[in-house]
């Protein structure tokens, strides 16, 4: 018409439950990000912080590791009674060799900061406003300090370097880098694990030979995998 479309019952009942269901969904991933972080912070009747930034610490540790020479696959961080050892690939330990240099304080503070500030780019570029950084999987991710985070920004906003740091962190984000066909990506990819390869042989060596008795310990630390299905 010429006042404009008339909207039908169905479509107007439609769009008020979209309405109400974008007011109360920052308010549901607040509430239970609170309660998952309480879950991790309270043990045994008593308040223990120490698994914030835990994964970050084992990255650091894990490239401490390397400037001194010893095995990156048999540092760790300790949480809730059990040893949370480092077990991704040698590129991983490298890249965190740069924070190994500075206090660990200060590293997490800078490796928190480009971690949000990559993911509120990633948001952007998909349309969601800022509160989905309360999203739990994401506020967890960031309460540990994952590099997984950083990976999901890196994937989204990031050129071919950008696509190769987040594969060399974990090696799962070539495969949705080789599922769009980004040869360029998938060239940095090789390009640094094979600089990764040639500055430290000895590393990969190790890694290899106890690829094993790695992936063994992450099952038993992780209790077959820290998932959404085993925390609930």
């Amino acid at each position: 018409t010429a006042a404009g479309p008339v909207l039908t019952p169905v479509r107007s009942r439609r769009e008020r439950l979209t309405r109400l269901a974008d007011r109360l969904l920052p308010i549901w991933f607040f509430a239970w990000s609170a309660f998952r972080l309480y879950q991790l912070g309270f043990i045994q009747l008593g308040w223990d912080f120490d698994w914030l930034g835990r994964d970050f610490r084992i990255y650091r540790n894990a490239a401490l590791a390397i400037v001194n020479g010893t095995d990156p696959w048999s540092a760790f961080d300790r949480w809730n009674g059990t040893d949370w050892h480092f077990a991704a690939l040698p590129t991983a330990a490298q890249l965190f060799v740069p924070f190994a240099w500075i206090p660990e304080e200060i590293g997490l503070a800078i490796f928190l900061g480009v971690t949000i500030v990559v993911a509120l780019a990633a948001l952007r570029r998909l349309g969601l406003p800022w509160w989905w950084l309360l999203f739990p999987p994401i506020m967890e991710g960031l309460a540990a300090a994952n590099p997984q985070i950083l990976i999901l920004g890196l994937l989204l906003v990031g050129g071919p370097v950008a696509r190769a740091l987040a594969s060399g962190l974990k090696i799962y984000a070539l495969v949705p880098v080789i599922a769009r066909r980004e040869w360029m990506a998938v060239l940095a990819t090789a390009l640094l694990i094979g600089a990764s390869i040639a500055l430290g042989p000895n590393l990969w060596s190790t890694y290899l030979g106890e690829f094993g008795q790695i992936s063994a310990r992450l099952g038993t630390e992780s209790q077959g995998g820290v998932s959404a299905a085993l925390l609930l």
